[in-house]
């Protein structure tokens, strides 16, 4: 086999693989709504890196160089991203195609069956038309991802930017079938004519973004030392300003200079964050043009954005460093590894909560006026109490993905691979969580009898560990201590110049039993407080009433 294929192939498995179980994982009721997302990123990413890789590894000289025309080079990367991405969207396609349409799939026997059958029907015709514009715009991504890496010199550059020039114009296009034929679904039937307009804008665009990004690459010049994801904005297209100037580097101040150089690392994260907002300020304002019919770009946004940040937050600086071959030179340094170990993620936490969350909140609470009434009334309400345990809950899962990704990036040493093992590891997280809880559900609660004695014991009442925050604190002291266990293993192998593989399958193990046996206890503790509460309670306390000595009657 030709090698050149292989190594092509191998350079795409990673993100392959995540788009797969995205997938399958699709089948699952529960997380069906939000996995087309995922695949769709997947695919993103994965045409991205089909050039991005290149860029990233600073080889696109050495495969420019080969003893071959461009025209071959350009067909085999090419024909593998298609093989992949085919086989990928067609499982995305066929679990879409198997997941139950929303509204009426089944006829109601509350209903008149004429009535339940038109639901049914109309709920499936929906549902078929969702999966064509999916299809659609699944295609033109992948087809547009290898021009825009081209363009960005980056992976995750040409992923995001495929993303959002792929949905500008097709969203344009439909403002502009919507105005011509009316709505996409007039009363509640879906119009073909939207679908077969997205078909020809959608196949016109993806040939015209391949015959671009072949010319690009026939006449690819590689002029500028930068490359990877710190070349998102080269030097030379950054104009001079008083922010750039306080980023430089001083002849004083250690610690300073590391922190800017940290936050230079960071600049493709806040170049997503600038996409981000005009996307969503986009979204806001079709909106209010057009009503209800395009909330769910709202929700979609934060959705891909806020997880995207987090990871690239994480992974971005430890992951150029080492591909660039920076990590070993810094290590000499007279500064502690400690102390540039915490930096790193004071710095990539710092970015991920004002880029990640603070910055989606300020746009929400500026652009949304029923967002400001609704939190506003729930704090007249009272329920300040509720709002924090949901707001700790929520942000210690994002902090435990964010962990995942700087500990990915510590062992891996690339960011793209590190955002895609970041993924399968929150993947390999919920898998546990649920073997945990089978488990605990199987073996009857081990902690019952404990905790029988320290109610007994310590005279409380019987619904005492039966409060809604049994259910918040256990889960979230699990991830805590699993968040420690990891980055304990990121500060040990970021000491280390080169990681090896065994190195990281031996912390992956160690930390997956961490999350089994965490998962475990928290189920376990809950099976054991659903049987306090039932009648073994009462049924101990009788026994032990029981077992007391009679008083002596004279």
């Amino acid at each position: 086999m030709n090698p050149r294929l292989i190594k092509e192939f191998r350079a795409l498995r990673l993100p392959w693989v995540v788009g797969l179980v995205a997938g399958l994982a699709m089948l699952h009721h529960r997380v069906r709504e939000y996995l087309p997302v995922a695949g769709v990123v997947s695919a993103a990413l994965l045409a991205a890196m089909s050039m991005g890789d290149e860029f990233q590894h600073r080889t696109f000289s050495l495969l420019l160089s080969q003893p071959c025309p461009r025209r071959d080079l350009w067909r085999e990367k090419l024909v593998v991203l298609g093989i992949l991405a085919g086989s990928l969207g067609l499982l995305l396609f066929v679990a879409w195609g198997f997941a139950e349409p929303p509204g009426y799939p089944h006829p109601r026997p509350d209903l008149p069956p004429g009535v339940a059958r038109a639901l049914a029907a109309m709920a499936e015709g929906q549902h078929r038309h969702e999966m064509v514009m999916a299809g659609i715009f699944f295609v033109a991504v992948v087809c547009s991802a290898p021009l825009w890496t081209l363009l960005a010199r980056s992976i995750l550059g040409g992923m995001v930017f495929s993303l959002t020039a792929t949905g500008l114009p097709l969203l344009a296009v439909q403002l502009g079938v919507e105005k011509v034929f009316g709505p996409s679904f007039p009363n509640g039937v879906p119009d073909s004519k939207h679908a077969w307009t997205w078909l020809i804008v959608g196949g016109i665009y993806s040939g015209g973004c391949l015959l671009a990004g072949w010319r690009k690459f026939a006449r690819l010049e590689l002029k500028d030392a930068i490359l990877g994801e710190s070349a998102i904005l080269s030097t030379a297209a950054v104009r001079e300003g008083w922010w750039w100037n306080w980023l430089r580097i001083r002849p004083t101040g250690s610690l300073s200079n590391l922190i800017r150089k940290e936050l230079r690392l960071q600049k493709p994260v806040f170049v997503v964050a600038a996409v981000f907002s005009v996307c969503w300020l986009a979204a806001v304002g079709l909106q209010l043009c057009y009503g209800s019919l395009y909330e769910d770009l709202r929700i979609l946004l934060p959705a891909v954005y806020i997880p995207l940040v987090l990871a690239v937050a994480a992974a971005i600086s430890l992951g150029e460093e080492r591909t660039l071959g920076l990590a070993a030179w810094h290590l000499t340094l007279p500064v502690p590894a400690r102390r540039q170990w915490l930096l790193k993620l004071a710095v990539g936490a710092a970015v991920a909560i004002g880029l990640g969350l603070v910055l989606p909140g300020l746009l929400a609470w500026a652009t949304l006026p029923e967002f400001r009434a609704g939190l506003d009334h729930e704090l007249q309400q009272g329920r300040q109490s509720e709002i924090l345990k949901q707001l700790l809950a929520d942000g210690t899962a994002l902090w435990l993905f964010f962990v995942l990704g700087f500990w990915a990036a510590t062992l891996l040493g690339n960011t793209m691979r590190a955002v895609s093992t970041a993924l399968l590891g929150v993947v390999a997280l919920v898998l546990c969580s649920l073997l945990a809880a089978w488990s605990a559900h199987q073996m009857g609660g081990l902690e019952t009898g404990l905790l029988l004695n320290i109610i007994g014991w310590l005279q409380l009442e019987q619904e005492f560990f039966n409060g809604r925050e049994s259910g918040i604190w256990g889960p979230v002291a699990g991830m805590l201590v699993f968040s420690l266990a990891a980055l304990a293993q990121s500060l040990v192998q970021f000491r280390r110049a080169q990681v090896q593989r065994a190195a990281v399958v031996k912390c992956a193990a160690l930390l997956l039993a961490i999350a089994f046996l965490a998962a475990f206890w928290c189920a376990d503790f809950q099976e054991s407080v659903s049987h306090v509460d039932s009648q073994v309670f009462y049924q101990e306390t009788t026994r032990a009433m029981r077992a007391l000595p009679s008083p002596h009657i004279s």
